[in-house]
């Protein structure tokens, strides 16, 4: 995904490439988790599941307006449909991919755990050294601090606000720079999404054995 919000440095092929691959593998996904669909109604009645619900469900609707868009302003992959979605076609389509992104980094904050759970053993040895999990925190502090500098630096609140951006990155001299400070903010709000979520569970918990 980094990758497709690369357009000014891959141009119109491979970004409409890489927009196909992401979709593809979007549908994969999807269709290994239709019983999620399915629980929905159950889960829906669960408090502890209402938040995840809500980002998968706003992150459903994003991408299914990511995809209408790209379909109407594609100049390569799909040019033989016909269609001409203008600047009125871009600019929903750069709103779209933002809060994607947001949206991607925020629910893999909140299935941090499952993550964890899959490197379990690197985290079992990170959890139980005090220096590298003091390091690892460090770092997330850090990483988020660059997150909401890079936030500014591409312009993320004004895009996903819709309003146009005249940001532009110079990829000829700082290509890494572009995917660090998108990789950034993805940090910060993945960051944000796990603790405020483990402080909610706190919560919930201290209230109940109360």
């Amino acid at each position: 995904m980094l990758l497709a919000l690369a357009h000014q440095w891959t141009a119109d092929l491979i970004h409409e490439l890489v927009g196909v691959a992401l979709f593809t593998g979007v549908l994969v996904h999807n269709a290994n988790h239709l019983r999620w669909y399915a629980r929905l109604p159950r889960n829906a009645r669960k408090r502890r599941h209402r938040l995840t619900i809500m980002v998968n469900l706003l992150l459903l609707v994003a991408m299914t307006v990511l995809l209408g868009s790209s379909l109407v302003i594609s100049k390569e992959v799909f040019a033989f449909l016909g269609l001409s979605g203008g600047a009125s076609g871009r600019q929903i389509h750069i709103v779209a991919a933002t809060a994607t992104l947001i949206l991607v980094a925020v629910r893999l904050g909140l299935y941090w755990q499952t993550v964890m759970g899959v490197t379990r053993p690197l985290a079992g040895r990170l959890a139980s050294s005090r220096v590298a999990l003091a390091v690892a925190r460090l770092l997330v502090v850090v990483a988020m601090g660059y997150g909401v500098k890079s936030s500014f630096d591409l312009d993320v609140g004004t895009k996903l606000v819709g309003y146009y951006s005249f940001g532009y990155w110079d990829f000829e001299n700082d290509t890494a720079g572009f995917f660090l400070g998108y990789a950034s903010v993805v940090a910060l709000y993945s960051a944000l999404a796990h603790y405020l979520r483990r402080l909610s569970t706190r919560r919930r918990t201290s209230r109940t054995d109360r």
